[in-house]
């Protein structure tokens, strides 16, 4: 099981891949406790919860980023058209 620290650094590594791939990432605080809406490219995706602790939050960021579980980005063009983004190789 990865630490927080570990977690944070798999994100910032996977952010700085996909900002390369040419996609903008955005990453904006919602009004509602410890929460995160992630833009990426024309996707978004919220992280986080109203009660989360930091710790959750960088959970679901590292899910969001890395693990792909159950996260898809909706083109916000086109409601029908699901795009993934593809899981990074950790070293």
């Amino acid at each position: 099981m990865l630490t927080t620290e570990q977690k944070c650094r798999a994100v910032l590594e996977r952010m700085a891949e996909v900002a390369r791939e040419g996609d903008d990432i955005i990453l904006r605080h919602n009004e509602e406790g410890n929460t995160l809406t992630v833009y990426v490219g024309f996707g978004r995706q919220t992280c986080g919860a109203e009660d989360a602790t930091f710790e959750e939050l960088v959970s679901d960021l590292y899910r969001l980023f890395n693990r792909q579980y159950g996260v898809s980005f909706v083109n916000l063009h086109d409601e029908d058209d699901w795009e993934t983004l593809e899981p990074p190789v950790l070293r």
